[in-house]
């Protein structure tokens, strides 16, 4: 039997923004139903990063030049990230398990990024050896994973905002779901969307008025 290879969807998130947490759903049960091979990376954006205007402003390098990083409103991202990073060094099933445990922990259960609570919580709900992965998360080195995905996020794609997909050779894509979609309905929406913003290079922007 000839094994198909799977192509390689780049996916730009961050745990705070809601439209993230809807496509991650979404996105578990298409690789779950679909018979063909589905490979999704998902890479950091910190919206904090992009929102900032002050001048030489790095969220990555806080943890390293400012003392109270975690106490202000652009440390939830990065907090969550850094944590999802250290996930990561488990294996990708086991990040692939956290990202969705802190997802949930956070938009389904209300649990807030400001302290950590919610990142405790989803590593021990997504089954890691916890001492391995406090110590991960953090070690400062880890933080270079975020400037790396950011950096060619907006150099290479002009990305500006989560969720945005990068499918192999085409334009990138940003999507907002106004709702989780129904798994009855998961691999239809997938289908539909990746033969839009994949096969039909001519469009550039789809938008609903309000």
């Amino acid at each position: 039997m000839m094994m198909v290879e799977s192509t390689v969807t780049d996916i730009y998130f961050d745990f705070v923004c809601p439209y993230v947490y809807r496509a991650a759903l979404w996105l578990e049960t298409v690789e779950q139903r679909s018979n063909e091979p589905l490979r999704f990376r998902w890479r950091y954006f910190p919206l904090a990063q992009i929102n900032n205007k002050q001048e030489g402003w790095k969220v990555w390098e806080q943890p390293v030049v400012n003392p109270a990083w975690n106490e202000v409103r652009s440390g939830r991202g990065l907090r969550a990230m850094w944590a999802h990073e250290a996930a990561r060094q488990q294996g990708q099933a086991a990040a692939n398990a956290y990202r969705l445990a802190l997802l949930r922990a956070v938009h389904e259960d209300g649990l807030s990024l400001s302290g950590e609570e919610a990142t405790q919580m989803a590593a021990e709900r997504a089954g890691l050896d916890l001492d391995r992965w406090q110590r991960a998360a953090r070690d400062p080195a880890l933080l270079d994973a975020i400037r790396r995905d950011y950096e060619l996020a907006t150099g290479e794609y002009a990305i500006f905002g989560t969720p945005t997909f990068v499918f192999p050779g085409v334009r990138p894509a940003y999507l907002k779901l106004d709702a989780l979609v129904p798994p009855s309905e998961a691999l239809t929406y997938w289908s539909d969307f990746r033969r839009v913003v994949a096969d039909r290079s001519l469009v550039i922007e789809i938008k609903r008025p309000h």
